[in-house]
C-alpha cells in the first residue's frame, strides 16, 4: 500500500511539474526530442520524392500545384524553400527533415491561441499533438512533408478561435487592430495549405455573415462586405478542387465491407482520440472493458453535441454571437468534416479496420480527424462550464455525488477527457523511451541507394521505389548525386 502512495505521490509531483508556466515549454522541447523517427532525412518518402521534379526543371510555379486544381501549398511550400536553400540532394533531404519538424511543433504550439481553454489545457493540446500516439505517424509525417498537411486544419481553426475571442469575448477591449487584422489575412492564406483549411475559412465565413458580433465594423475582419466577397470566391475554388485519383485498394475490397466495418469507422470518427486508451494494442484490458470503455465515451460526446444543439435553439439570442453560438458552429465544423472525410476516405479506410484491434490504416489520415475532434469537445466544454457559472447556476458542487448538476456533469466530463489525454501521453511517451533504449531499427537508408541513368536525366529511387526524382544533368544537385549513386 506505501508503494502505491508513494507512486502517486510521484505522478502528483510530476503533474505539478509539467503544468508549471516556467517550466511548460522545457518540458516541451524535451517530449519533442523523444520522437523515434531520427531516419528520415536519409530517404526521399513518398511524394517528397517526386513534388519538386518540376522545380528541378525549373519549373516554379508548377511544382507549388503538382496536382491538377488540389492545393498542397502546405507541403509544397517548404519544398521550393528546401531547394533553394541547399547545394545538394542530401541537404535537400536534411532541411526538409528540420522544416517538418518545426512546422508540427509550430502548429501545436498554436493551442496557446484558443483562449476559450486555460492555460493548462492549452499545454495538454499542445504536447498531444506534438507526441503521436503510433510509430506508423512518426515514420510517415515527421521527417516528411507531403503528408504533413494533415496538421494544418489544427492552425487554422486555432487561428479563428483567437480572432473570435479576442473581438467578441476578451474581457478588456483593448484591440490592436493592426495585430487582428494581420493574423485574418494569415487565416485567409492558411486556406490555401490544404482544401480542409479552405473549408474551414468558408465555414468561419459563413458564421460571421449569419451571426452579429458585439465586435465594431470597421475591423476588416467583421467587415460582412468583406465574409461575402470571401465565401464567394473560396467557394468557387472548394467547387473546382478534385481530390486524388486512385487506390491502394485491392479489386475486390468493397465486396469484403460489411455492416462491422460502416460500425467500427464512425465509431472511431466520433470517439477518437479518446477511445484509443481502450482499444490501443489489442484492446488494453480486456475486451469487455473496451466495449464499456467505447460506449462510456460515445455516449458522453453524444450527450454534449445534443446539448449543444437544444441550448442553442432555445437561446432567444439566437443569432447574436455567443459561446453557445459559437459552439454550434465548431459543431457544423465538426460534423461537416466528419461527412466530407467519410464520403472520400471511408471505402478505403474502411477496409483496414479490424474490430477495435489496431488503429485504422492509415493513421495519418485521421490526424486531423482526432485533432480537431479534441480542440471542438475541449472548446465547448470550457464555453458551457463558463455559460454557467456565470448565470449562478450552481451554487455548490459536490464531486462523485449522485445528484450531479449539468456544471458537474461538463465538469467531470472535462476531468475524463484530460485523464485520458494525459494517459495517452505519458504511456507514448515511455514507448519513445522503450524504443530509444532498444534501437534495432534498420540504418540500410540512403537517398542515392538505387539510381539509374536516363537521357540527360539522373534517375533516383525513393520509398516506395514507384517515386522517382527526376535530376536534370544541368543542375546544381547533379554532380554530387552523380558521385554518390549506387547504380543498378
Amino acid at each position: 500500500m506505501y508503494n502505491y502512495l508513494k507512486l502517486a505521490f510521484l505522478l502528483k509531483n510530476m503533474l505539478n511539474f509539467i503544468f508549471k508556466r516556467d517550466k511548460a515549454f522545457i518540458f516541451i522541447i524535451f517530449i519533442f526530442l523523444l520522437l523515434s523517427d531520427f531516419k528520415s532525412y536519409k530517404m526521399l518518402y513518398g511524394e517528397d520524392a517526386i513534388w519538386i521534379n518540376q522545380l528541378l526543371s525549373g519549373n516554379i510555379v508548377g511544382s507549388l500545384f503538382p496536382r491538377e486544381n488540389f492545393f498542397v501549398l502546405g507541403a509544397t511550400l517548404p519544398q521550393v524553400v528546401s531547394v533553394l536553400l541547399t547545394k545538394t540532394l542530401a541537404q535537400y533531404g536534411l532541411l526538409k527533415y528540420f522544416l517538418s519538424y518545426l512546422i508540427i511543433l509550430f502548429i501545436s504550439f498554436s493551442n496557446y491561441l484558443n483562449n476559450f481553454l486555460n492555460k493548462n489545457f492549452k499545454f495538454l493540446l499542445t504536447i498531444f499533438c506534438i507526441l503521436p500516439l503510433s510509430s506508423s505517424v512518426d515514420f510517415e509525417v515527421y521527417g516528411h512533408l507531403h503528408n504533413l498537411v494533415w496538421y494544418y486544419p489544427i492552425f487554422t481553426l486555432n487561428l479563428f478561435i483567437f480572432l473570435i475571442y479576442e473581438t467578441n469575448f476578451k474581457a478588456v477591449k483593448v484591440l490592436n487592430i493592426k495585430l487582428i487584422n494581420f493574423i485574418y489575412l494569415i487565416f485567409l492564406l492558411s486556406s490555401f495549405l490544404f482544401p480542409i483549411c479552405l473549408w474551414i475559412v468558408i465555414l468561419a465565413h459563413i458564421f460571421l455573415i449569419v451571426f452579429k458580433t458585439t465586435s465594431s465594423n470597421y475591423f476588416l475582419f467583421n467587415n460582412g462586405l468583406v465574409s461575402f466577397f470571401v465565401l464567394l470566391a473560396y467557394s468557387g475554388i472548394l467547387l473546382n478542387i478534385s481530390d486524388r485519383e486512385g487506390t491502394i485498394l485491392p479489386s475486390n475490397a468493397l465486396n469484403i465491407i460489411d455492416f462491422s466495418k460502416y460500425y467500427e469507422f464512425f465509431l472511431r470518427l466520433i470517439g477518437e482520440p479518446f477511445i484509443s486508451i481502450f482499444t490501443y494494442e489489442k484492446y488494453f484490458g480486456s475486451a469487455v472493458f473496451a466495449f464499456l470503455g467505447i460506449l462510456l465515451v460515445i455516449s458522453i460526446i453524444l450527450y454534449i453535441y445534443l446539448d449543444t444543439v437544444i441550448t442553442n435553439l432555445i437561446d432567444k439570442r439566437r443569432f447574436v454571437l455567443t459561446r453557445q453560438s459559437f459552439n454550434i458552429f465548431l459543431l457544423v465544423l465538426l460534423i461537416s468534416y466528419y461527412s466530407i472525410f467519410s464520403l472520400s476516405r471511408f471505402s478505403e479506410l474502411s477496409y483496414f479496420l479490424n474490430g477495435f484491434l489496431n488503429s485504422g490504416y492509415p493513421e495519418r489520415y485521421y490526424i486531423t480527424t482526432n485533432y480537431l475532434s479534441l480542440i471542438v469537445i475541449f472548446t465547448i466544454l470550457f464555453n458551457r462550464i463558463n455559460f454557467l457559472q456565470n448565470k449562478n447556476l450552481l451554487i455548490y458542487e459536490i464531486p462523485f455525488s449522485l445528484r450531479f448538476s449539468k456544471l458537474s456533469f461538463y465538469k467531470i466530463s472535462l476531468r475524463f477527457f484530460s485523464c485520458i489525454i494525459l494517459f495517452l501521453i505519458v504511456f507514448s511517451t515511455f514507448t519513445r523511451f522503450a524504443i530509444l533504449l532498444n534501437n534495432s531499427k534498420s540504418n540500410n537508408f540512403n537517398i542515392h541507394s538505387n539510381c539509374t541513368i536516363k537521357g540527360n536525366k539522373l534517375i533516383i529511387d525513393g520509398y516506395p521505389d514507384i517515386f522517382k526524382t527526376l535530376v536534370p544533368k544541368d543542375h546544381k544537385y547533379f554532380d554530387s548525386s552523380f558521385s554518390l549513386c549506387n547504380f543498378k
